[in-house]
């Protein structure tokens, strides 16, 4: 598949350090443009991903992974790019498999892609805990129930985002946990953008370790069920028919 030059590929990060160079060697070796947005990290991530060769945009505090990706959106939008895709520092994601992401974009004229680790596949991909699971499942009703579509993998944060859908996030996306996966997921396609997930295992971390324990699920589940019983999910501008 070939290289767009009109993508971006943006790698939220917050004390990847030991695997950012990693990655952005495997995105860059690709032949894609490539944005490290350091989120406030306390160990050597900004410098590590400078070395590596990758843009770096730096935060001064840590403000979550959602207000990393509208960073990453806006310098997207700002710099000319037509589409975004978001690439985990952490190694989870196979650097080998955006191409499919953005090819099935153009050629789909689909305006979010998610790389889904339950879609067919005979790749082997990572263990998901049961609890992370029966979240998940209870997103994909939710998402089914209110946007009348269907999600499998509502959590992956691999992800490609197309214009016109990638101004709408740049300029409005939300910084809370789930927001950068279920709600933006839930918003596109209930204000009319085409969402859709191609197949794209990914791997184990190598490095620390997933913040989702089963508490802090339960929590995140109760906010999300909260937000769009209430109508507080973000907005955005509806998608203008062609």
């Amino acid at each position: 598949m070939t290289v767009s030059p009109d993508t971006l590929i943006v790698i939220p990060a917050y004390n990847e350090a030991l695997s950012v160079e990693r990655v952005i060697s495997s995105v860059k070796s690709e032949g894609w443009d490539c944005l490290v947005v350091d989120d406030g990290s306390k160990d050597d991530t900004r410098d590590v991903a400078l070395r590596a060769g990758s843009i770096v945009v730096s935060h001064s505090t840590n403000l979550g992974v959602g207000a990393a990706l509208r960073t990453g959106y806006k310098f997207a939008v700002e710099h000319g790019y037509q589409r975004v895709v978001q690439c985990d520092a952490d190694g989870q994601h196979r650097t080998t498999l955006i191409a499919e992401l953005v090819q099935h974009a153009r050629v789909e004229n689909v305006d979010l892609v998610i790389g889904s680790r339950f879609r067919q596949s005979n790749a082997q991909s990572m263990i998901i805990p049961g609890h992370r699971r029966l979240v998940m499942r209870w997103l994909s009703w939710t998402i089914r129930k209110k946007a009348k579509i269907t999600v499998l993998d509502t959590t992956s944060g691999f992800k490609c985002v197309s214009e016109p859908l990638l101004s709408e996030f740049a300029h409005s996306f939300p910084a809370n946990f789930l927001g950068d996966t279920f709600e933006a997921c839930l918003v596109a396609a209930a204000s009319g953008y085409s969402v859709s997930e191609v197949p794209t295992p990914m791997d184990d971390r190598q490095h620390g370790q997933s913040s989702a324990s089963p508490i802090k699920s339960i929590q995140y589940i109760a906010r999300s069920f909260a937000a769009v019983m209430l109508g507080l999910t973000f907005k955005i501008s509806p998608r203008e028919k062609a």
